[in-house]
């Protein structure tokens, strides 16, 4: 399971008022991935994937988490999982974002060796 997100670049205010860029490059992003909804199993986002994001036209990273490989999880086979992000921007913790579903659906091989006589 990959989680992508788009890193903040404004407060929630009626103005949308940019955060200041010492501020944005301190800011620190929790993904919460569980089993249950709402999610409350939390992780933090490695700093090697924010490192590694690509930048958006507005500024804005693109982070990309691989939940087994960079979270460390353990994915049931067909399993539905519950996906929340929050961030923290000078200790001020942001909403979580809305819930998102995933199914860890496992299809079997097709079949081996196959010949025609």
């Amino acid at each position: 399971m990959k989680i992508s997100f788009n890193t903040v670049l404004d407060w929630d205010d009626a103005a949308s008022t940019p955060i200041a860029a010492p501020d944005l490059a301190t800011a620190k992003y929790t993904v919460f991935v569980d089993t249950v909804n709402p999610p409350v199993q939390n992780y933090p986002v490695p700093s090697t994937n924010l490192t590694a994001a690509t930048t958006n036209a507005d500024g804005s990273k693109r982070v990309t988490i691989d939940a087994v490989a960079d979270l460390k999880l353990t994915l049931i086979p067909n399993a539905t999982y519950y996906v929340a992000l929050q961030d923290s921007v000078k200790d001020i913790l942001s909403a979580e974002t809305a819930v998102l579903t995933f199914v860890n659906t496992i299809a079997p091989k097709p079949p081996g060796n196959p010949s025609v006589a």
